[in-house]
């Protein structure tokens, strides 16, 4: 019961605190990542727009250097030429008046032209043509030739005429087109494109330009205004106060390029000025005013290149149409988690009693192998996080139970080799005091045969079957002095499969005897570095072993392959098999399961401990199906080293 009320608090705490966070996390999300939207596809349209107006002044730039080149004014330059020394040129008016002409129907192809001016040398006006209609020449000034607009004196203004590069376009504000707006009482959206007029080297004057702005306004009419934006261009120019932070352009206001609003409306003015401080200081971002409800994306760039004047093209939208979208969102976010409170509620239950059972399960199955039940596993099921514990609990129960088998193998070994140990040099003790009384038997045994009388079978016999006793004993008291010595072995690289078949034949014979097949199988090409004869006399050994335990009509199979970085040779029977009993002593010296008189119960004592010599391990187990198997496993060089 536990259980599942605290699954119910935390499935509640798990659905209405995050669902709630993620409402708000959702909602705030979403609307940044349409904020960037909106600002990359402003900032797209702003860029567009900027590109296509520098185009456009790049194009008029192009467009009054052509115009200097037509052989129109090409032919008025010796006028020029002739004013620029004081004198008054015979054919003045006529060439004039034609100049006039073709700059009229010049302004008739090229509209955005809306005045054009060609001064002389010291700035005055000799011919002017706005809007297709020639202003005739009516000003005297001190020369011998009359001006089209009132004579200057502005020696400051000439003197930065004249360091104008040849041959580039360069902007200023004339004083003509300052006091013809003023005059008129407008203000002046664009400044003059003035170029020098040279011949031979000599500057005889200039071909100046005033563009209106109806071209600049057509490219802002058909801007798109994403976002139901508002367009607006102001100018920075500190050089000029008076247009500094004028707006040129502006939707809202209705300022446009070629109709300016009288007086002109300021930067100033829009967001309460803090457009203005923005820009001063970035050229570009966004400035937003969350009282107003309005946000104005702006860029600054430089119409003309050779000036410190830029202008500031910005789009405006309201921040309320902005935020409709996510209106609907949160309205659909915050009813979606109210449903999932709901279900959460109604599936708590279910999920307790899911989470419930297997670990109920699992604390048995832990209370159990505690106990010592170390065969106790638990039935994996239910939901990943209890399948994976209920599998990490049987891991921990496999992995103890294979460490205290290793651990209980480990010190049967050490058991093992201590044995073997300290009955080898009890055997050595021994097997030399008794090696030489038996000697004196066999001896004196044969002597006494030679001194029998005719006739005495029976102490014949009995001489016999001492001395065949005494032959045994001394076999055993060999056997134990091998096992004693343990020669360490002499080491050769051989091929394993003529060894094997070699072997084999050793125990043919006894296999014959007891009418048992041997059967040997082994991979091509395997080789094996260690001692043959004792190597040998260790397979001979198992093989005799399997053929005593086998039934008549058996067969012995003895097998070599390579397998896990070492050479694998086995022996299986299909006799009774190992008894449970005897298996821990099965490498006792000493110790056999054979009749009295076959067997000394040394042989898998000294084969063990000639394996071991060779770094390898020899095993018995009961095979499947029945019988015993007997493994070797070998390093391939076999130099004791593990």
């Amino acid at each position: 019961m536990r259980l599942k009320t605290h699954l119910l608090l935390w499935i509640l705490l798990a659905t209405v605190v995050p669902l709630t966070a993620l409402t708000l996390g959702a909602t705030r999300y979403s609307e940044v990542v349409y904020r960037e939207g909106v600002a990359e596809d402003i900032g797209a349209t702003l860029n567009t727009v900027v590109g296509e107006i520098s185009r456009r002044l790049q194009s008029d730039q192009e467009i009054l250097r052509g115009l200097a080149t037509v052989p129109a004014l090409q032919d008025y330059l010796p006028v020029m030429a002739t004013a620029a020394r004081g004198d008054l040129h015979p054919d003045f008016f006529e060439r004039t008046a034609r100049l006039a002409g073709f700059l009229g129907t010049f302004q008739g192809i090229v509209p955005g032209f809306a005045i054009i001016r060609v001064l002389d040398r010291s700035a005055n006006t000799l011919v002017k043509v706005e809007n297709r209609r020639r202003s005739p020449n009516v000003f005297d000034g001190i020369e011998s030739y009359p001006y089209a607009e009132v004579e200057l004196n502005n020696a400051e203004f000439v003197a930065g005429l004249e360091a104008l590069p040849a041959g580039e376009v360069t902007v200023t504000l004339l004083p003509q087109s300052r006091i013809a707006r003023r005059e008129a009482g407008q203000s002046l959206p664009l400044l003059d494109y003035i170029l020098p007029l040279e011949a031979e080297g000599e500057r005889l004057g200039y071909l100046a330009v005033n563009i209106r702005g109806e071209h600049i306004d057509h490219i802002l009419d058909f801007a798109p205004r994403v976002y139901q934006g508002q367009l607006l261009i102001a100018e920075l120019n500190p050089d000029d106060p008076a247009r500094d932070g004028v707006l040129l352009f502006d939707d809202a206001g209705g300022s446009r390029f070629s109709d300016p609003k009288t007086p002109a409306e300021h930067m100033d003015g829009v967001l309460g000025g803090r457009l203005s401080r923005a820009v001063a200081e970035r050229p570009f971002g966004l400035v937003e005013d969350r009282g107003a409800g309005r946000a104005v994306y702006y860029t600054e760039f430089l119409p003309y290149p050779d000036q410190l004047v830029s202008w500031v093209v910005a789009m405006g939208v309201d921040l309320q149409a902005l935020g409709a979208p996510f209106a609907g969102i949160r309205l659909a976010i915050w009813a979606f988690a109210g449903l999932a409170v709901l279900l959460a509620l109604l599936f708590s239950t279910a999920a307790a009693r899911t989470v419930a059972a297997p670990v109920v399960r699992l604390a048995a199955g832990l209370k159990a192998f505690a106990d010592g039940d170390r065969r106790r596993r638990v039935a994996v099921g239910g939901m990943d996080e209890v399948r994976e514990l209920e599998e990490s609990f049987n891991y921990m129960a496999d992995t103890l139970e294979r460490a205290r088998q290793e651990r209980d193998h480990a010190e049967r070994m050490a058991t093992q080799s201590a044995k073997l140990a300290s009955v080898g040099q009890l055997a050595a003790g021994i097997g030399h005091e008794i090696n030489n009384p038996l000697n004196n038997i066999l001896q004196l045994a044969k002597l006494a045969e030679r001194g029998l009388p005719e006739g005495a079978e029976r102490a014949r016999q009995d001489l016999r079957d001492l001395r065949e006793e005494t032959l045994r004993a001394s076999r055993i008291v060999r056997d134990i002095l091998n096992f004693a010595r343990q020669v360490p072995p002499r080491r050769e690289r051989f091929e394993v499969g003529p060894w094997l078949e070699e072997t084999l034949d050793l125990a043919r014979q006894v296999a014959a005897r007891a009418r048992v097949r041997l059967q040997a199988g082994s991979a091509p090409g395997l080789e094996l570095v260690g001692d043959r004869g004792q190597l040998q006399q260790v397979l001979v050994n198992l093989l005799l072993n399997a053929v005593q335990a086998s039934p008549a009509e058996s067969m012995v199979e003895v097998a070599a392959r390579a397998g896990d970085g070492a050479l694998v040779i086995s022996v299986a029977d299909r006799g009774p098999g190992l008894p449970e009993t005897d298996r821990d002593r099965l490498f006792d010296p000493f110790y056999t399961t054979k009749p009295v008189g076959q067997g000394t119960g040394l042989g898998l004592s000294i084969g063990l401990g000639i394996v071991e010599h060779h770094g390898g391990t020899l095993t018995l187990e009961n095979r499947a199906g029945g019988g015993a198997v007997a493994t070797i496993r070998l390093p391939p060089d076999a130099d004791g080293s593990e």
